[in-house]
Parts: structure tokens; C-alpha cells; sequence
């Protein structure tokens, strides 16, 4: 979704300095000025590998077509009885971990991308609801966190994150919602809808990266169950 206009200089990443700025892994990043027309991301102090990102252009050629009712035309819900067998996650096969970033705004994607890649996690990147539900439907191999945003105009995040859990019960896909709206009632409703997590823009850079290693770790220890 698109933020809001501001007159005065702000980030998606807050510029409070924490632990994480003393890593040599931030030296780049110091001292950078951000608005709201120029965005940027700061690193975490841990890569787990080489930075690579890829774009859903190179992955989905094309998005379902979606008919006016903000759904994908001709699609049907999943079901548990005709979803895919269980699959593993990236991590498993490639021993890196995937992130999905789902949202309509390309300021915030980039801002996303930028903060995720310099971690090391591999990024890739969705523009709407039927194009991740497409990309996920014909995927080896599942993400290991989807960051999907709640408010989108062909499909909201409400409606992915339904789809999804119900195209995957035999996989817990950790599934983290993001959103300006901070009022109570957004988070709770995406938590009941399956959410792992629900986090709030502005994002704070520490606070986001440590969501998203937590979501990771949990999703770990239950694949090696």
C-alpha cells in the first residue's frame, strides 16, 4: 500500500541507533539521510550468506487475471483435500534462507529488499495476492518467512493469507503481515487469520530484523522434528 504524503523527512527504518550499529557490517550505512523519496535499508550485523535478491518478474511471467470482485478470475479456494503434498522449505534444500515480500508499493519493496538483502537472506519479491498465490502453487521448494502486506487493491493480505493456509496444511509457512495501520483491531484480526506475526510501519530496524530471525528459528526447530 502506499504511505502517506509528509512534509518533513522520514524513513520505513528508523534511524535510532542500536547494538546492531556497531557491527563493521554498518559502516556503509552511517551517517545516510532518508526521506520519503529517497529510502534505504541498514544491515544486520550477522549475514547468514552472500546478499542476492530476485525480482517475481523473473519468477511469475504473468499474474492470474483477477475479475472485479478483488479476486482471481476463475480461481477456487483451495482446500485441504486438493491441496499439494507437504514440501520443504528453502532452507532445507539450500541451506539459506528465503524470504517472499508481498506488496503493492514499490517504495516500500525496495525498502524491504534493500534491508533483507544486505543480510544475507534471499529476497524475492511480489506486486499482488494472485501473483504470490501463483508463484507459491507451482513452487519446489517453500519460503522460510512471507512478509505479506495487509492492504492491496486486487487482493487484499487478509484473503492471501486465508488461501495460503489453506493450499498448505500440511506446512506451516511462517507468514508475518505488515501494515501502517496500527490500530488494534488490524492486528487482531490478522492474527486471526492465521498471522504469525503482525509488524507496523514505520518499520524499526532492529525490532523487524529480530521478528523475522524469530519466525525463522520457530519454523527451524519444527521442520527437524
Amino acid at each position: 500500500m502506499s504511505l502517506p504524503p509528509t512534509g518533513e523527512n522520514t524513513s520505513l527504518v528508523e534511524s535510532e541507533r542500536s547494538p546492531l550499529d556497531t557491527s563493521p557490517y554498518m559502516s556503509d550505512f552511517h551517517n545516510l539521510d532518508y526521506n520519503a523519496a529517497e529510502l534505504s535499508a541498514l544491515a544486520s550485523s550477522k549475514p547468514y550468506a552472500e546478499p542476492s535478491a530476485k525480482s517475481a518478474r523473473n519468477l511469475a511471467a504473468e499474474a492470474a487475471p483477477v475479475s472485479g470482485d478483488g479476486g482471481a478470475e476463475g480461481a477456487t479456494k483451495p482446500s485441504a483435500t486438493s491441496s499439494s503434498p507437504s514440501r520443504p522449505f528453502h532452507y532445507q534444500k539450500y541451506n539459506r534462507y528465503q524470504l517472499i515480500s508481498v506488496d503493492d508499493d514499490l517504495v516500500n519493496q525496495n525498502v524491504v529488499e534493500t534491508l533483507l538483502s544486505s543480510t544475507g537472506y534471499e529476497v524475492v519479491t511480489f506486486m499482488s495476492g494472485p501473483e504470490v498465490l501463483k508463484h507459491l502453487e507451482g513452487c519446489e521448494v517453500l519460503p522460510d518467512v512471507i512478509l505479506l502486506d495487509c492492504m492491496m487493491p486486487e487482493m487484499d493480505g487478509y484473503e492471501v493469507l486465508r488461501r495460503i493456509r489453506a493450499m498448505f496444511p500440511r506446512n506451516h509457512v511462517p507468514i508475518i503481515m505488515v501494515s501502517a495501520q496500527a490500530e488494534e483491531e488490524h492486528i487482531v484480526r490478522g492474527l486471526d487469520c492465521g498471522a504469525d506475526d503482525y509488524v507496523t510501519k514505520p518499520y524499526k530496524r532492529a525490532e523487524f530484523l529480530a521478528r523475522i530471525k524469530g519466525q525463522l528459528g520457530f519454523n527451524h526447530l519444527e521442520s527437524t522434528d
